[in-house]
C-alpha cells in the first residue's frame, strides 16, 4: 500500500518531517507560528502561548513551564528566528 493512503505511516517513516513542511504550507499563518514554536523549543502549547515579546533576548527564550514551575532559557532555532522576524510587534506576545 502506498504512503498516501495511509499518510500516518509517511510521517513514522521521515520523523514528522513531511507533517512540519505540510504545517508550514498549508496552516493559517497565526496557527503556523504558534505550533513552529512548540515544535522548535519542544515546550508544551499552553507555555508557549505565553511567550511575550519581552521573553525573546540575544537569541534565547525564556519560558516559564507551567507544569514544573522551572524557568527554562531556550536557544532559538533558525526556523523561528525567521517566524519571529516577519510577526508585526503591535502585540506584547509574541
Amino acid at each position: 500500500m502506498c504512503a498516501t493512503a495511509h499518510p500516518h505511516r509517511a510521517l513514522a517513516g521521515n520523523r514528522g518531517g513531511f507533517a512540519i513542511e505540510h504545517l508550514a504550507a498549508n496552516a493559517r499563518r497565526d496557527l503556523w507560528h504558534a505550533a513552529a514554536l512548540a515544535l522548535f523549543s519542544r515546550q508544551r502549547l499552553s507555555d508557549v502561548l505565553k511567550v511575550k515579546w519581552s521573553d525573546i533576548s540575544d537569541g534565547l527564550i525564556s519560558v516559564r513551564q507551567g507544569k514544573t514551575g522551572k524557568w527554562l532559557w531556550i536557544p532559538v532555532h533558525r526556523r523561528p528566528a525567521a517566524i519571529f522576524a516577519e510577526l508585526p510587534r503591535d502585540s506584547v506576545y509574541g
